[in-house]
């Protein structure tokens, strides 16, 4: 990719990053709080009329529990969007929340080794970003029980892995085939990992889980999609 090419595919990804923003908190400052105020409303309306029947406070009820959910998932898209604590605490808090949401449906694991440190804004959204597209996959197709995150801090470098032991699949040859696939997941982590000057690695196999690595260090500039190979699932 040339250096004008990059530049512009790097503004493109800001300029999006910062719509993604401004929707995160749009949702969060106003619908979410919109939604808070409705439910104090039904919760005064139910404290306020001792004398309502009993099958009306149940209806409120519902409807209060309802407006609770509706909070819930706009917070989730919210932060989906645009997780503020990537912002505030940096990348690690950001993937741990990350992990430990997905936790709520099959079993997690997240490892850091090394010397935790912030990283520049660009190399924390994006390693982000891969991380969060690689447990989209998994929560949706890889019907897998397990997955660990780890994030390992080295001298110059940084590796992020997300390894899972789900039914895994065919690794794409190039990226032709990930085009044809329709696998642009794929792709679109693939393209943050070399605008960051890093390696991206995918091995996987049917039946023997899935294994996808970012290494980050300022002279790696080259992208690998790795042949199928035999793996289980190894959280360390």
């Amino acid at each position: 990719m040339s250096e004008k090419m990059q530049s512009y595919v790097m503004e493109i990804i800001a300029a999006r990053e910062q719509e993604r923003k401004y929707i995160a908190r749009e949702l969060h400052d106003g619908i979410v709080q919109d939604l808070a105020i409705l439910s104090l409303d039904i919760e005064a309306i139910i404290r306020a009329n001792n004398e309502l029947p009993q099958k009306t406070i149940k209806s409120l009820k519902q409807l209060q529990a309802k407006v609770y959910s509706i909070m819930e998932q706009v917070r989730r898209f919210s932060y989906e969007l645009r997780p503020d604590i990537l912002d505030r605490l940096g990348l690690v808090p950001a993937l741990k929340v990350l992990t430990d949401e997905l936790g709520k449906e099959l079993n997690t694991r997240f490892v850091t080794t090394g010397a935790i440190r912030h990283l520049s804004p660009n190399t924390e959204l994006a390693l982000f970003r891969i991380a969060q597209e690689a447990l989209c996959n998994v929560r949706k197709h890889a019907r897998a029980t397990e997955i660990a995150v780890k994030v390992d801090f080295v001298d110059h470098k940084v590796c992020l892995s997300v390894n899972d032991n789900g039914r895994g699949f065919e690794v794409p040859a190039d990226v032709n085939a990930v085009v044809r696939e329709g696998k642009l997941g794929l792709l679109g982590m693939c393209e943050r990992a070399l605008l960051l000057g890093g390696s991206f690695s995918l091995q996987s196999q049917p039946g023997k889980g899935t294994r996808l690595e970012v290494e980050v260090e300022d002279k790696i500039t080259f992208c690998c999609y790795s042949k199928p190979v035999k793996s289980s699932f190894q959280p360390g």
